[in-house]
Parts: C-alpha cells; structure tokens; sequence
C-alpha cells in the first residue's frame, strides 16, 4: 500500500526529528557500491620537486609538517585521497627536525628516500628510518620526526583522519617541549624494516592484471611502476637484486648477470630427498 507523506502522521515524525524506515527519501543500501573516489596517481618524481621548491621558502618552523597531501580528485573534495584515508608526501631536509606533537588518528609511514640518521621518535623510541621501511604511530602517540644525515628525506604518510573526522573523535596536541626526548633505542614493533616488509627479495616476484580487475588501468599504472627503471634501481641498490631492465646499473665489483653460472638441479632427486632433508632439518633445527 502506497503511503503518502504528506499525511499529518508524517509532519509529526519529522518535527520530532524522527524518520520511518519503511518510507526513506532514498535508499541506505544499494545492491551494488557506488564509489565516488576514483583510482589516481601522485608521481614521486613530482611531489619530490614540488617539495623541494618548498624547502626554499616555506621553514620547517613554520610548517607542522612540510609535506604534499594526495587530493583525490573528485568533485567537492578538498583534502581526502580515498574514502578514509589521507596520504602525503613529507620530506625533512638534512639537519631539521620536524616537532612533536600526537593526535587521535593513527599513522603509517613508508620510507621512500633517506639515509641513516633519519628516525622518528615515537613515544620516546627512537625508529630509524631507511627505504622501504615502514614506520607506525598508533593512536594518541607522541611523534616527531629527525634528519641528522647529509641529504633531504622523503616518504609517504598514510593516516586514518578522514575516518576519525567522520568519527568525530579528532583531537590534535603539540608537544610542550617541542621535540621529544629519546629514551630507547633498537628493535621496535612500530618499525617494520624493508626486508621484513617487502620480503627477502630472493623469491621470484610476479605481477600480474587479474582479467576481470574492477580498475584495470590503475592495475596497468602500477605495473608500469613496478618494472620502471626507477623501482627496478630500488631493488638493485637496496636489495642487491639483478633484475632484467637493460639500464639498471651496478657496482662495478659485482659479477654480471652473463657470467654467473646456474647450478644443475634435478627436481625428480629433490621430490624423492623431500621427507629427508624436512627430517634432517627438524634435527639440526628442533623446529
């Protein structure tokens, strides 16, 4: 049965700040989603320049932090680069210190350009900060951040304030002293090296476009990324990989490619030792 709106019944509801489930303006779930943020790209190669025109002008004093914010861009939005997630782009320049300060929204950093002697003090634990690292803030932690190398740092914040605004349960303090004293140093949980983060580097790496992949062109970009002759220069340098791109270089005392020589290997011998070398290892090993 039709139900009409307009009836007294209705107007009541709504001055009580009431609405009825069963006739709702417009839908609150949809058989399909409906995503208004769309997959986008912020070259580091940009932001690093953008970023080092800053570094001219505007100090790290002046700034709470010196960094480009990943604007999704979709119609209306002005600061979120997906639905509940905001990413930027910091650099800290050789001999700054970016202040202290904590707020309600939780952070994940992953290091792109730095050298030892770039850390981040979190809750007075001192976090080195080296490629491919990634470095945690949990909710409410205090954190700064140090560069005491000899060259500019950059990496990538990833924080939770879009979800925590929609919360409402933002809150926002600077440190008193201005940056926080180190207490400890060493291992930490919210400091998870490259090597644990992005593998040994030893197992053989795939990347591949699922066929039925909702964004394939996003898909595609990343790719592209992945085999560029910048990433595949990461993997060589930090890594100590050999990866196939013609114009990645290496040190001059490393062997070529060509000249290794491939071990023989007869996979039908190794099936058959399989339950051995498992049994020889529980021995030497206990585990």
């Amino acid at each position: 049965m039709n139900q009409d709106i307009r009836a007294p019944y209705y107007g009541e509801l709504g001055r009580l700040s009431f609405s009825p489930g069963w006739a709702r303006p417009e839908p609150a779930m949809w058989p399909a989603p409906k995503p208004k943020f769309r997959p986008a790209v912020w070259r580091f190669a940009a932001a690093k320049a953008a970023l080092d025109q800053a570094g001219e002008f505007v100090p790290v004093e002046q700034a709470e932090r010196r960094n480009l914010i990943m604007v999704n861009p979709i119609e209306g939005n002005v600061y979120a680069t997906s639905r509940n997630i905001v990413a930027a782009y910091q650099m800290v320049k050789a001999g700054e210190k970016a202040r202290s300060h904590r707020h309600t929204a939780a952070a994940l950093r992953l290091v792109v350009q730095a050298k030892p002697g770039t850390y981040t003090v979190v809750d007075g634990a001192r976090l080195d900060m080296l490629p491919g690292d990634v470095v945690l803030t949990p909710s409410w932690c205090w954190h700064g951040h140090a560069n005491e190398s000899d060259t500019t740092s950059y990496w990538i914040d990833f924080l939770d304030v879009p979800f925590v605004q929609h919360s409402e349960a933002m809150f926002f303090e600077p440190n008193p002293k201005g940056f926080e004293t180190i207490t400890s140093t060493g291992p930490s949980p919210h400091r998870i090296p490259a090597r644990e983060a992005l593998g040994s580097g030893n197992d053989d790496k795939t990347v591949a476009i699922a066929k039925d992949a909702p964004h394939p062109n996003a898909a595609k970009l990343f790719a592209e990324f992945i085999f560029s002759k910048e990433s595949q220069q990461l993997l060589a340098d930090k890594e100590g990989l050999y990866t196939g791109h013609p114009e990645v270089t290496y040190p001059a005392d490393k062997p070529k490619l060509k000249d290794l020589k491939l071990l023989s290997v007869d996979a039908d011998e190794l099936e058959k030792r399989n339950a051995e070398v498992k049994k020889r290892f529980v021995e030497i090993f206990g585990a």
